[in-house]
């Protein structure tokens, strides 16, 4: 598998732009820091992909107050199927991928498409940064699944890691079973009310839920990352673009019992903006990531967690305890290292 394969095996968030020429791999990819201009502007494209991916959230919590959140999900697929067969039209590319990958194809489309519902719930019902964070924990899901698919190590490291992310997921969600722990180190006056009343009461649904929902998230997420490794160079991205955008049309479509139609600028502006910063978001993730190298380009995707931070206090008044603060570094420390130490590996 090349190193450009390797770049480009994400989630649903898989841009829709077209990669290089396959050529040798040069002595630069295998460095962890920018040495050229290209690295620089791969840097940069990555950190405002993250922002994209940050806004894409804010609007996606923000349309979930008036729309059903399969109709924003309908929405947004429908978008992507339309660019992702245009650019497999554009490209030449069999929209449905070579014949001993489309199972894999066909896999990853149903296992991202149960994420995308799973992530936008969790939007819907936690804060935005607890939300991403959990979310962000998907490599260490991914190296789970990987070592049982496809036999890659899963050692003493890997478990440390995973455990690690426990912690820092436990620090950030604060479940209301541990919650004699919490409440006496958080004094009431630096912790949200929305925080303090999801720890106070046991049988909060709607934190339940976002919860659930966002370590689901993860889970699947982990899982469609290790369906497009095992598709490999048998199956282009757009096909697995294609495959999800598909696929979560139909599923979403099964729940839509009610649709809201625009009945203002801003209501047609907010869900116009979850299509827009989401495709945005894919395109410069990828063209990032062939540009970046990946040991900073890694570290560059974790700013999703900081713009999420800043977004939930700013728009949101979604305020942090240190706690929270505490968890998020921890998760994002876990996986920046586990994916460091998977690219110096190969």
């Amino acid at each position: 598998m090349t190193t450009y394969d390797r770049r480009n095996m994400k989630t649903e968030r898989i841009p829709l732009l077209p990669g290089p020429p396959s050529s040798p791999p040069s002595p630069r990819l295998t460095s962890a820091l920018p040495t050229t201009k290209e690295e620089v502007q791969g840097l940069a494209a990555v950190t405002v992909a993250t922002l994209a991916l940050a806004s894409a959230a804010i609007f996606v919590k923000l349309s979930s107050k008036i729309y059903p959140m399969s109709q924003i999900l309908v929405a947004r697929y429908a978008f992507q199927a339309v660019m992702s067969l245009a650019g497999c039209h554009w490209l030449g590319i069999h929209p449905l991928a070579q014949k001993d990958g489309r199972k894999w194809v066909l896999i990853r489309g149903i296992v991202g498409s149960c994420s995308s519902i799973c992530w936008y719930q969790a939007i819907k019902y936690l804060p935005l940064a607890d939300a991403t964070v959990i979310m962000n924990m998907n490599p260490i899901f991914a190296a789970m699944f990987a070592a049982i698919m496809l036999n890659e190590p899963f050692g003493w490291f890997e478990r440390a890691c995973a455990l690690i992310s426990i912690t820092g997921v436990t620090l950030v969600t604060k479940p209301s079973f541990l919650g004699f722990i919490f409440e006496a180190k958080l004094p009431s006056s630096n912790v949200p009310d929305a925080t303090l009343n999801a720890m106070q009461n046991d049988s909060d649904p709607a934190q339940t839920i976002g919860m659930l929902s966002a370590f689901l998230a993860a889970i699947l997420t982990g899982g469609s990352f290790v369906s497009i490794r095992i598709a490999g160079p048998r199956a282009h991205f757009l096909n697995h673009m294609l495959s999800l955008s598909v696929i979560s049309v139909v599923l979403n479509s099964l729940d839509m019992s009610s649709f809201v139609m625009p009945q203002n600028t801003y209501e047609l502006g907010v869900l116009s903006m979850v299509l827009l910063m989401s495709f945005l978001s894919q395109c410069l993730l990828n063209r990032g990531l062939q540009l970046a190298p990946s040991g900073s380009g890694t570290l560059m995707y974790m700013n999703e967690i900081v713009f999420a931070f800043l977004f939930g206090v700013i728009i949101f008044d979604e305020y942090p305890d240190w706690l929270s603060v505490l968890g998020a570094t921890t998760i994002v420390g876990v996986c920046t290292t586990l994916g460091l130490k998977k690219w110096f590996s190969w």
